[in-house]
């Protein structure tokens, strides 16, 4: 090969290898994707501070229930729409009865103290409930239910009775039995693992800072590099707390936190407009209504609180007033729970309805008068008798004028209720009903209002939470002081309905009889149904997360918090 040829051949190859590394490089270019990896901390604002970050105690205060979420893992656990599913379990057999339920425990979890998860835990964390000494408010959940231990990794739990609604509180984080049961049970609320919990969720504790008034003002928690399940991508999650809302949204406001666990309805367009955040809206089983006192006179014709249900625009105060952030209620039953059925309709606004039944109730509007008028009824009474008269006779009193007909509706003291009242207030003086806006603090609602009924109407909410069965709202036996049952509503059919789709092991039966209360209901009219609320919350832009439709609590907005990311890397897809 002459010099020249060798020249040309090298020259080939070059331009082979070029050519080449130009056509990977382009490929690579073309099919180079962003993936996600870990890394990165997340601060977020929550109101309030934490107490017991133990599952026996974190129902009663939400900042506990959020920290528990990350913190602990439980038999099965709660997915955005994917309804209930295998946690800590690995599998769940269901006796034919519905009476008997059999776990079977993962092998691969451990606490974050790097001791096993095993079946002695889950039956130490139920039995614990069970024990009053502990004081813990699940423990009406488990009257009676018998927890046992078959194995290393296996529990049984036995019913007395079916309850179709018993899976839903298994979402109970477990307890290291081995570090809890060295604590006497009425020590419990006093323990160091209530602030220093150990757990076997995805995240663990890593340090808390106080101020010099000895008040927590934040909480560090790190990933468990040992979770058993998709591992967190996230490293480090700190949460800051603030008394109230408006200090919330002010921290937001000023980049002192990042997100925000709870946006408060008069900070939801300020929130909305922060270009570093987004906003989530999820519907949660709230159901905000409008109750009836039928122990007043007037209020127990089932035709006049019809007629006020009528005159309420219920479309008009989602859309108006909720900016569309909730949906309208036409019934008992919440969205996502057994029987519920968007298409149920069955009284619409009506205004012109609504004025016709109040006439013919005999409540009329006389002409020039901006209210109707409560008929005054003249009485005979015996005129005294004269020495020369043998008989008494009667004269009717003196005609009184007639009283405008008109309620007082009482509220909780809050942006949102007040706003809804106000516009029920407008709405029911265009047919003729004077109305009184009484509003008062939510701490005292249930003992000085609802107890004592001391209301006409009553603009309320019913929180359904994890249980979106109806009976605790509904049945006649919750209408003892501190029962949910507000509106003190009382049907034997109602009764029979309720206790029925307890004991009923199929949601399609369920749903039967549950449609079948929901008729009931509405014909005798207890409350006029309004919309059930979403839960808002602010995460920052920085944060790659799909947002949820629905939540049951509102620490389930951290239910996919292992899919959650901040950094990425460049991968060939």
């Amino acid at each position: 090969m002459t010099l020249g040829e060798k020249k040309l051949f090298a020259g080939s190859i070059a331009l082979i290898v070029l050519s080449s590394l130009f056509l990977l490089g382009t490929y690579a270019f073309i099919h180079r994707v962003e993936v996600p990896t870990t890394g990165g901390t997340y601060t977020e604002a929550l109101i309030g501070s934490p107490r017991f970050i133990n599952p026996l105690y974190a129902q009663t205060n939400d900042v506990d229930a959020d920290l528990s979420s990350l913190l602990f893992s439980s038999l099965i656990k709660w997915q955005p729409g994917g309804g209930y599913v295998n946690d800590l379990a690995d599998s769940m057999q269901i006796s034919a009865d519905q009476t008997q339920y059999t776990f079977h425990l993962r092998t691969n979890a451990t606490f974050s103290d790097g001791e096993p998860v095993q079946a002695s835990d889950v039956v130490f964390t139920y039995t614990a409930i069970q024990n009053p000494v502990y004081r813990s408010p699940l423990i009406s959940y488990f009257r009676n239910i018998k927890v046992e231990q078959v194995d290393d990794q296996t529990v049984l739990f036995t019913l007395p009775t079916a309850s179709a609604t018993f899976p839903e509180h298994l979402t109970i984080g477990i307890l290291p039995g081995n570090l809890w049961s060295d604590i006497l049970a009425q020590n419990a609320p006093l323990a160091s693992l209530n602030l220093q919990p150990i757990g076997s969720g995805p995240y663990v504790f890593q340090e808390f800072s106080k101020d010099k008034k000895g008040s927590i003002r934040s909480y560090t928690l790190k990933r468990n590099n040992h979770y058993y399940g998709t591992s967190p991508k996230i490293d480090q999650l700190i949460f800051k707390f603030y008394p109230d809302e408006e200090s919330v949204s002010q921290a937001l406001i000023n980049k002192n936190v990042e997100g925000v666990g709870y946006v408060a309805f008069e900070h939801r367009t300020s929130t909305e407009n922060n270009h570093n955040v987004r906003t989530v809206f999820a519907s949660i089983p709230r159901g905000t209504s409008l109750f009836f006192n039928t122990q007043n006179p007037i209020l127990k014709n089932p035709a006049v609180r019809l007629a006020i249900s009528n005159a309420i625009d219920k479309e008009s105060i989602v859309k108006t007033i909720l900016g569309s952030h909730a949906i309208v209620l036409n019934g008992p039953l919440l969205n996502g729970s057994v029987g519920y059925d968007a298409a149920y309709h069955p009284n619409g606004f009506n205004p012109s309805a609504a004025m016709t039944a109040l006439d013919a109730a005999g409540y009329l509007k006389p002409t020039g008068s901006s209210f109707r008028k409560i008929p005054v009824k003249s009485t005979p009474v015996p005129t005294k008798s004269s020495k020369n008269s043998k008989k008494q006779t009667e004269t009717p009193t003196p005609v009184q004028e007639p009283s405008d007909l008109s309620f007082t509706l009482t509220t909780v003291s809050n942006d949102e209720f007040s706003h809804v009242a106000a516009e029920i207030k407008a709405e029911l003086e265009k047919i003729g009903i004077s109305i009184t806006i009484k509003t008062v603090d939510a701490d005292h609602l249930m003992t000085d209002v609802v107890d004592l009924q001391t209301y006409d109407l009553l603009l309320a909410a019913d929180y359904a939470g994890t249980d979106l069965d109806p009976y605790a709202f509904w049945h006649s036996s919750q209408i003892t002081a501190g029962g949910l049952n507000i509106g003190h509503y009382q049907s034997k059919d109602a009764d029979k309905l309720l206790e029925k789709a307890r004991t009923t092991a199929t949601d399609t039966d369920r749903a039967v009889i549950y449609r079948q209360f929901q008729d009931l209901l509405v014909k005798d009219a207890p409350a006029a149904f309004l919309y059930q609320s979403t839960y808002s919350y602010a995460l920052p832009k920085k944060i790659h997360f799909t947002a949820p439709d629905a939540l049951r609590v509102p620490s389930d907005r951290f239910a996919d918090m292992t899919n959650w990311y901040i950094n990425t890397k460049k991968s060939l897809k």
